[in-house]
């Protein structure tokens, strides 16, 4: 395991027993002032289609699995991507979904 992703691992796990304990803590992300509250996880699927066809007919294969979830087998081909994101919440009151590695804690024991 990589140095950063130990590091990264490590700050995960502190956050972690912080959110049990409710309480938001502060950090600072890309310069600007924030509260951490939790990290959340965040699935997209992406739709593969596996053979050549015209636009209308692809454009069509989209709109049903984006509207319905559904799609043929002999077709395309789904892979589920996931993305761990920070939820932070600045001075103004707004939240920010951001990248775990924009997140610098303040309240560090180092």
């Amino acid at each position: 395991m990589g140095k950063k992703t130990k590091k990264l691992l490590e700050r995960i796990l502190r956050c972690l027993e912080q959110d049990r304990a409710g309480q938001p803590r502060p950090c600072d992300v890309d310069g600007k002032a924030a509260l951490f509250h939790r990290f959340v996880d965040e699935d997209q699927a992406l739709l593969r289609i596996n053979r050549f066809c015209n636009p209308s007919e692809r454009d069509a294969v989209v709109r049903y699995f984006r509207d319905e979830g559904v799609y043929n087998a002999n077709f395309c081909s789904t892979e589920i991507l996931r993305s761990t994101w920070a939820m932070v919440e600045y001075p103004d009151g707004s939240l920010g979904k951001v990248e775990p590695e924009k997140v610098t804690f303040l309240d560090n024991e180092n």
